[in-house]
């Protein structure tokens, strides 16, 4: 069966009052989307709204697939937990919202003070190893330090003068002994996508009294640029192979 234009037209505007949205025309005769906010409205092709995924590579299948035959996308990375696939400028200078890749990390509360059990599973469920076979990792250190530690009536005995911090510690079955708390340390957290390498920076470990301890950023957010231009060499690398590659597609972070 044939429909009309005014049919169509009738059914797209049924379709949208059910989602609690109308389309404003203004004098100029350009409409707008009226709903949780307001928007050009379009009828070619545009996305309504922006896909959401988790993962990198789903914008790489996106792009490769055609892009829904877009002739160009950008995509901007704009911080290690968000890239943004967009397309071109529209006729009111807006772009197009095609997809929002953010990972699903846990959020790490760094200089909250974690009890030694929580401490323990969140090094070794949230960090990479920084071991490369020569030298020690940090991460490995901390773990052995904080399940050594000798507990003296419910508490820790801490030396502590502002900037070096000792505590007693077992040294094998019976014997125990003062040992520098481990500081600065190195370390991998998971903090942007698990598909680019995690950036190394250093952090200051620090524990108290009730065998609580918590870790510091040190490195003034500079993590942050490593782990965009590390997004962005994926989505490179991983983009290499399409054709006319350089046209159909601009990164920026």
């Amino acid at each position: 069966m044939d429909m009309t234009t005014e049919t169509l037209q009738h059914i797209e505007s049924q379709a949208l009052t059910a989602a609690g949205k109308k389309v404003y025309t203004d004098e100029s005769g350009k409409q707008f989307l009226i709903g949780d906010d307001v928007r050009p409205y379009h009828r070619d092709g545009h996305a309504d709204e922006a896909i959401e995924t988790s993962t990198l590579s789903s914008i790489v299948t996106y792009i490769k697939s055609g892009m829904d035959n877009r002739k160009h996308v950008l995509i901007h990375v704009v911080s290690p937990t968000r890239v943004d696939l967009l397309g071109d400028l529209d006729d009111y200078g807006a772009r197009e919202e095609l997809m929002t890749a953010a990972p699903t990390n846990d959020a790490i509360r760094w200089g909250h003070f974690y009890d030694r059990e929580s401490m323990n599973i969140l090094l070794q469920s949230g960090f990479r190893s920084t071991s490369d076979g020569m030298t020690t990792d940090d991460r490995d250190a901390i773990v052995k330090f904080i399940g050594n530690l000798v507990q003296d009536n419910n508490s820790v005995h801490v030396q502590d003068d502002g900037v070096t911090q000792s505590a007693n510690v077992r040294q094998g079955v019976a014997n125990q002994a003062e040992a520098k708390v481990p500081n600065p340390v190195l370390l991998k957290p998971y903090r942007t996508f698990t598909e680019v390498d995690q950036p190394e920076s250093h952090f200051i470990f620090r524990i108290d009294a009730d065998m609580e301890a918590a870790l510091f950023e040190a490195d003034g957010g500079a993590w942050r640029q490593v782990a965009i231009n590390n997004v962005k060499d994926y989505l490179s690398k991983a983009l290499a192979d399409l054709a006319d590659v350089e046209n159909k597609v601009t990164i920026l972070g």
